[in-house]
């Protein structure tokens, strides 16, 4: 299977995910919905943020040239925030997901969406 079939099966066919990328930890894009316009510079600060909240809690993040608010994260999970919609970013071993949902999805159901892809990406050695 491709990184696009993930995208487009998985994310976007979920209902829970309006746009959607699948990178590599430098921020190379892999696979991309229509629409998601991060840059790799972007992706990059995205992927630091797990290691480094500090600077995306004071400065925000950025994702296709639209500031979002740091939420919060975990270990493996970032979340951002702008108006009703945000985005969720989860990481396994090699690769990052983006999904950004909008009203009136929840952050707790485009995570669950994201989530079933990185549990089987982790179980798979990804």
């Amino acid at each position: 299977m491709s990184w696009q079939v993930y995208v487009d099966q998985q994310l976007l066919g979920s209902g829970k995910v309006k746009e959607a990328a699948i990178c590599s930890l430098e921020g190379n894009i892999w696979a991309r919905s229509a629409g998601f316009e991060a840059s790799t510079e972007e992706l990059k600060k995205l992927v630091a943020t797990f290691q480094h909240t500090q600077d995306a809690a004071q400065n925000g993040l950025f994702l296709g040239n639209k500031k979002y608010f740091f939420l919060r994260s975990t270990e493996d999970t970032v979340y951002g925030k702008w108006g009703e919609d945000g985005f969720v970013a989860m990481q396994t071993n090699i690769c990052l997901i983006v999904a950004i949902f909008t009203k009136p999805v929840s952050a707790a159901e485009c995570a669950t969406a994201v989530g079933r892809i990185v549990d089987y990406l982790k179980s798979a050695g990804y």
